[in-house]
């Protein structure tokens, strides 16, 4: 597994703040109690970033605005619009579209509780997002970190978001997707017993 940590020596040193980060387990959680697994993501605008309004085709920055501002919080409705692309990451990215009336929004950043998957990786690159904070990485799947590995290696891609760790909430978002996942083997193992 490929990983590459939060670096503090990141040139404008940023994490993303706590309360973005509890709100997203939060959110991540609560879905995980409506059948949906339980993954939240948001598109923020980056530290000292913010959108202006004068001009809302081309989603312009300036600075000195207020930092990590909230444009999309979503969560996973895979099994509730029983749509398989639904997924935190790809529906945050597309309000956030909707907001900017743009495809492209670079001074932006994802934030997400799980790594994203290849799916969601293609659709961060596509709209030029400049870093994802994940907190727990993709064990299962092919994730964002070994995609954009292999494609630096080839030479494909012509964007490659910066990939930054948030080691600090990545066991709690693994116990939610744990918990989730037994809490339904255990429901099917049940509903088998009277067969």
């Amino acid at each position: 597994m490929i990983t590459t940590d939060y670096n503090p020596e990141h040139p404008d040193g940023s994490m993303p703040p706590p309360d973005l980060c509890e709100r997203l387990l939060h959110a991540a959680a609560e879905a995980g109690a409506q059948g949906e697994i339980p993954i939240a993501a948001a598109i923020v605008t980056l530290p000292d970033e913010s959108i202006t309004s004068d001009d809302a085709s081309s989603a312009r920055t300036t600075k000195d605005a207020a930092p990590w501002r909230e444009i999309a919080l979503a969560t996973n409705q895979v099994e509730t619009l029983h749509d398989p692309t639904a997924h935190a990451e790809l529906r945050a990215i597309q309000a956030a579209a909707k907001i900017f009336q743009n495809e492209r929004f670079a001074h932006c950043a994802l934030v997400t509780t799980l790594e994203p998957c290849a799916m969601c990786a293609g659709a961060i690159v596509l709209a030029r997002i400049t870093r994802v904070y994940y907190f727990a990485p993709s064990e299962k799947n092919f994730g964002m970190q070994r995609l954009l590995h292999a494609a630096r290696i080839d030479g494909t891609l012509n964007h490659h978001p910066e990939m930054c760790s948030v080691p600090q909430y990545a066991s709690r978002s693994a116990r939610l997707l744990k918990d989730f996942f037994q809490s339904k083997r255990g429901a099917a193992s049940n509903s088998n017993d009277g067969v």
